[in-house]
């Protein structure tokens, strides 16, 4: 009798739970990299804004050596924080593209200023041109900004210099429209903004003496807290587009929102002042941490950021400023850098 063997029928393909496995694979293992890669190019920026920061602080520390202050073209007490800001008021010293005088000023400024204001009309060159009132002493200064003249080096004392800063294309963002709209945190100049395209903030010290942070422009403290005003108040900011105002909010913790003056001064006065010198009794004073101040907001695009920073016991933001302290700064995902000393 003939034995017979049977052989199972070769499958030529796989089954569908085996499909659906190799899809999940592949799911959780692209949900891995792309978490991977989002993380390096959120690293990446954070360090190239870094580098960003002090090259511009090298740049101050530059000036500063050439001639004994720390750059801003006109007083921080003439700034109103829109028209001007106190980054941009850095920049034009730093980079040149300007003129400026005020009743005080040697006749040759006028002059000067006069000249190259012919000089942009005759060259079809887009210019601006401010009145900035200084509440402090009175004086308006006239100031005339040619963007695309950034870069050439500035004019002090009727001497020129070369630029003490060079920063990449991505760096400086120009407003093409012509126009101010403060609430997207645009006015008629240039913006110096980190690798997510956010503003960079500039804080300087203006006194040896009196509280941290000044309330307004006509009071007097070491650093002004209306400089950053453009920026601080907008509703679209940066690349990012979010909102810095704590109305619709949730915003910045250095806006002036519902909980008045006193939050942002609490957080400037952390930022801007040294922790071994700093008394939480009298918590507007303390010594200066440096003469100056630069900061990026980081990855979430808005400075101090509320839904950023320290957690109360249930785990919700801790929006009680009146117990923040130094080590809170550490819990923002902010970049700040000081120069200066």
């Amino acid at each position: 009798m003939r034995s017979s063997t049977f052989i199972p029928a070769r499958r030529n393909g796989f089954t569908l739970v085996e499909v659906l496995v190799v899809i999940s694979i592949i799911v959780v293992l692209a949900g891995i990299l792309l978490v991977a890669l989002g993380s390096a190019t959120e690293s990446a920026k954070r360090a190239k804004t870094t580098t960003s920061l002090a090259s511009f602080r090298a740049a101050c520390d530059s000036f500063a050596l050439d001639h004994n202050f720390y750059p801003g073209v006109v007083p921080a007490s003439a700034l109103d924080g829109l028209r001007l800001t106190s980054t941009q008021n850095a920049l034009l010293h730093l980079m040149g593209g300007y003129r400026v005088y005020n009743a005080q000023s040697p006749t040759g400024d006028q002059a000067q200023y006069n000249s190259f204001r012919d000089a942009a009309e005759s060259e079809s060159r887009p210019y601006q041109e401010l009145v900035l009132n200084d509440p402090a002493t009175g004086l308006d200064w006239y100031l005339l900004v040619v963007p695309t003249r950034m870069g050439e080096g500035p004019v002090i004392n009727g001497k020129p210099y070369s630029p003490y800063f060079a920063p990449r294309d991505s760096e400086l963002v120009f407003n093409t429209t012509g126009s101010s709209d403060y609430t997207s945190g645009l006015n008629t100049l240039p913006n110096f903004v980190d690798a997510w395209g956010t503003p960079v903030l500039y804080y300087r010290q203006e006194r040896s003496s009196g509280p941290m942070v000044a309330p307004s422009a006509n009071e007097s403290g070491m650093f002004p807290l209306t400089g950053q005003n453009l920026y601080i108040n907008a509703e679209r900011l940066g690349d990012l587009g979010y909102c810095q105002a704590q109305t619709p909010g949730p915003g910045s913790r250095l806006d002036t929102g519902p909980s008045g003056v006193n939050e942002p001064i609490k957080w400037l006065t952390l930022l801007l002042s040294h922790p071994a010198f700093y008394d939480p009794d009298t918590p507007t004073y303390g010594t200066a941490r440096s003469k100056y101040m630069v900061m990026s907001a980081g990855q979430d695009g808005v400075y101090m950021a509320r839904n950023d920073g320290p957690v109360d016991e249930n785990g919700a933001f801790d929006y009680d400023h009146d117990d923040a302290d130094h080590d809170d700064l550490g819990k923002f995902d902010d970049i700040v850098i000081y120069g200066g000393g």
